[in-house]
């Protein structure tokens, strides 16, 4: 998953992965919703 220049996890152990993955897919996600509202 490369989105928004994240390329690699920095916490080790697969629960903190997930959560990491899950901040950086919030983040991509609330940032496309922003730049939607901003165009109309």
């Amino acid at each position: 998953m490369q989105a928004r220049g994240f390329r690699q996890f920095v916490l080790p152990g697969i629960r903190k992965v997930q959560g990491e993955r899950a901040l950086v897919c919030l983040t991509h996600n609330v940032l496309r919703l922003y730049a939607a509202q901003q165009a109309s």
